[in-house]
């Protein structure tokens, strides 16, 4: 048998070839995906990461269909795109269509269809794996993906970043590499599809497709004018089209979110509004967080690759440079890089399995050591962690479903006194009711309504009527760490603990171990 960097040849690569062939073609293949994803949508999704899963995506999806809601103050400035929305709006339509529209299924169907997504991009990354490198490495990159924490914990979440990386993975997956001899336009054109779908859920997408497609354009001299022509002009101006008149439609005034977003996030860089993080953050701790134990195998198989197959690691290092510059810093912003991350990580398990570099049962152990953490962190983080917040918006549905059997709903009125958009809101209550939360536009004043709640809690509560919210609230949302500050005022107007749910083991700062429910006494 003979090897050589970037590929193996032999009988076993033979070999590996039909193995790889067998998985794709497998008919339980697809199966075991669409129910991977599906029990991770509904069993592993359900606990609080970030507030964009649902502030920039649920919550103005509900108010586009069913015309309540609350949309953030992006929304109001034009720096958020409606296409991603717009994918659980219609769904929330389709519901309400077919007379389906529980909260239960409002809450849940949109991560059980971000779900079945993200298992077709699943079937898409074998078929990627298999183009880029030598096709028995596909089975390795699929385990080592679908055991990655982040993928897990993420790519059945309602993130923009979320759908972003799956239409990544698919237009990788039709992408020209420059050791394909022959260029299908077809195929080609394709890949620009879904990587413009992709800048159009993200913008940011483009630090991505940018250098990737200057590397295909410069590789296929003879064929550039014929990709420029069939390809890249028709893709780019029919996604720009689509983007500028959704968006003013929806916005009902001409918008160009592209521009407004890299003007906010880049070239003022006001995402830093949001917390900074030195410029190495992504190298020191995001990609890091982004990989875990899979880290080093990644390492090991760019090291491995010849120079042609390292194009992916130089982009995806180039995606890490510029999101370096900005301020504000987070891992998920880094999720589409994950399937090329995981394609090095197979490509390393396949050329030192094949090689013999190592005994087997060594291999294996050490692949068992890196999965096992990472599993064990997505079921807790993804069932357990931070998942009171969620709990008491279901509890609050029960309730309102009682008062609205019995016509008292409009006797609900929400006061929630946390951190702003720690919690869901109409995408998991679905009732017209009274919702109140602690505000947070960054721009609009010199301090915002929650950072002014905090600074002295009972005085904002005694001041609330002077702002024309006489009305008292029939319920009161806290964590238990503000419970100490305000208890007098909550004993003074008559409230009582209604319910206490598990929030996390690590409290931190305003967010505490458990969320507790007060509710009035006349409601209780």
């Amino acid at each position: 048998m003979r090897y050589r960097k970037g590929g193996v040849e032999g009988e076993e690569g033979r070999s590996n070839v039909a193995i790889a062939a067998s998985i794709r073609t497998s008919k339980w293949l697809i199966p075991c995906l669409v129910t991977f994803r599906v029990v991770s949508a509904l069993f592993l999704s359900d606990t609080y990461f970030v507030p964009d899963e649902y502030w920039q995506s649920l919550e103005v999806a509900h108010k586009l269909a069913f015309g309540y809601g609350h949309l953030t103050w992006e929304w109001t400035e034009g720096i958020r795109g409606y296409f991603h929305p717009l994918l659980f709006a219609a769904l929330y339509k389709l519901l309400d269509a077919a007379g389906l529209d529980s909260t239960l299924a409002i809450s849940v169907a949109p991560r059980v269809l971000q779900g079945l997504l993200a298992a077709w991009s699943d079937f898409h990354m074998v078929a990627m794996a298999e183009r880029y490198f030598p096709p028995g490495a596909a089975g390795w990159t699929l385990a080592v993906y679908l055991s990655t924490w982040t993928n897990i914990y993420c790519m059945c979440r309602t993130l923009s970043n979320s759908l972003e990386t799956v239409f990544t993975v698919v237009a990788l997956r039709h992408w020209h590499w420059p050791w394909t001899t022959r260029i299908d336009i077809a195929a080609v054109r394709r890949g620009f599809i879904y990587a413009a779908i992709a800048c159009l859920v993200r913008p940011t997408a483009a630090m991505l497709w940018l250098p990737l497609s200057a590397y295909l354009l410069v590789s296929c001299r003879t064929r550039v004018w014929r990709i420029l022509l069939y390809c890249v002009t028709p893709v780019a101006v029919l996604s720009l089209i689509t983007s500028v008149l959704l968006d003013s439609v929806c916005y009902g005034r001409l918008v160009f979110v592209q521009w407004s977003f890299l003007q906010f996030n880049f070239l003022n860089d006001l995402g830093a509004v949001y917390g900074e993080h030195p410029w190495h953050w992504y190298f020191t701790a995001g990609v890091p967080a982004l990989l875990g134990t899979w880290l080093p195998v990644a390492a090991i198989g760019i090291h491995m690759s010849d120079w042609r197959h390292k194009q992916l690691a130089v982009v995806s290092l180039v995606v890490v440079l510029a999101n370096s510059f900005v301020s504000h810093k987070e891992f998920r912003f880094l999720l589409p890089l994950l399937p090329p991350a995981c394609l090095y990580s197979g490509y390393a398990v396949h050329r030192i399995l094949s090689t013999n570099q190592l005994p087997k049962h060594v291999v294996y152990g050490a692949l068992v050591l890196a999965a096992v953490p990472q599993i064990l962190a997505s079921v807790y983080l993804g069932g357990v962690h931070q998942s009171g917040t969620t709990s008491v918006m279901r509890h609050l549905d029960k309730h309102a479903l009682q008062l609205s059997d019995s016509g008292r709903l409009s006797e609900l009125k929400v006061l929630f006194l946390m951190p702003c958009h720690s919690t869901p809101l109409y995408s998991h209550l679905h009732r017209n009711v009274s919702l109140e939360f602690l505000t947070c536009p960054p721009l609009q004043a010199s301090e915002t309504e929650d950072e002014a709640f905090f600074r002295d809690p009972n005085s904002w509560l005694a001041n609330r009527a002077d702002r024309g919210r006489i009305p008292l609230p029939s319920h009161i949302v806290l964590f238990d760490v503000l419970q100490p500050q305000i208890q007098i005022w909550l004993d003074e107007h008559g409230y009582i603990r209604n319910a206490t749910f598990f929030h996390s083991h690590f409290p931190d700062g305003r967010v505490g171990s458990s969320v507790i429910l007060y509710s009035s006494r006349i409601n209780s």
